[in-house]
């Protein structure tokens, strides 16, 4: 339907719009902050998500035996056996010939309908923007500068291959929980996976932002937890001010041992004419 073409397209739009804004903050923000950041607007956006849906399809399980027990067309719907009659505004079996108008098309006509269908379009919008800033993007950046060279590539594939397996997982699973605990048990339940998420980012995840490779690799080297052994904080980049006092110190003990060489051969020079004049001068009382 148009709507729903409609709602496809703000979300596709938001989700490229916050990829690149997520590109031109990554390095001035830092990669832990975009990440926490990322999961408890996730987490928000979930929970309003179920919220949302308790207004269109209510909190049932798509699960009744008969189609008369389903009261919203959002619920009545979502039963593969059921279709709905807006003019009786009643749920019906899809073969059941008492109704001439059945549709699988539910039309927000009540205000608690398109409140909750409108909650549901922001907190979704809000849902991809937040991932699409963090969590969509931050991952690839960490684990390609986490991983030590000789493992790098095998743990990037077994990363990656866990990504899309729950992916996979998700995408199996989701009808299934939305039917035994309701659409808006299966946005908590999500809600809940990102909070675990969440505590893991904050206790392992430490800030690699503006640090070499070599440095990353100190992170995890005092301690297995990083956020423990470092304060939350990667170690601090060298100084520039001492840096630049050890470059002046070099070129000054340099420019010594230079003037020192150069000034070798005239020393030798004034030391064999004074013993060549002590010599003649010996001589010329010898001979007197």
């Amino acid at each position: 339907t148009k709507s729903a073409t409609q709602f496809s397209i703000a979300i596709a739009a938001t989700n490229m719009v916050m990829t690149i804004v997520a590109i031109a903050i990554i390095d001035r923000f830092g990669r832990r902050k975009l990440l926490l950041v990322s999961f408890v607007g996730m987490i928000v956006g979930l929970i309003v998500l179920g919220i949302a849906f308790i207004f269109i399809v209510g909190l049932v399980k798509i699960t009744k035996d008969s189609c008369a027990d389903y009261a919203l067309c959002g619920s009545c719907t979502l039963d593969e056996k059921c279709n709905w009659s807006p003019a009786s505004a009643v749920c019906a079996a899809k073969n059941d010939a008492l109704y001439s108008d059945l549709t699988d098309v539910c039309n927000s006509t009540t205000t608690r309908e398109r409140a909750g269908t409108w909650l549901a379009l922001a907190s979704l919008v809000f849902y991809v923007a937040l991932y699409a800033v963090g969590l969509g993007n931050v991952p690839w950046l960490v684990q390609s500068e986490i991983f030590a060279q000789g493992i790098r590539s095998k743990a990037g594939s077994i990363a990656t291959a866990t990504n899309w397996v729950s992916n996979f997982v998700v995408s199996v699973t989701f009808l299934t929980m939305t039917q035994h605990i309701t659409a808006s048990g299966t946005f908590w339940f999500y809600a809940g996976i990102l909070s675990i998420g969440l505590c893991f980012v904050f206790v392992m995840v430490p800030e690699t932002k503006g640090l070499k490779l070599e440095d990353v690799q100190k992170l995890f080297t005092a301690s297995g937890v990083p956020f423990f052994a470092h304060g939350m904080r990667a170690p601090a980049k060298p100084n520039d001010s001492t840096d630049d006092d050890d470059s002046v110190r070099d070129a000054a003990e340099f420019s010594d041992t230079a003037a020192t060489t150069t000034n070798a051969p005239a020393t030798v020079t004034r030391h064999v004419r004074r013993s060549s004049g002590r010599s003649a001068s010996s001589g010329t009382s010898t001979g007197l």
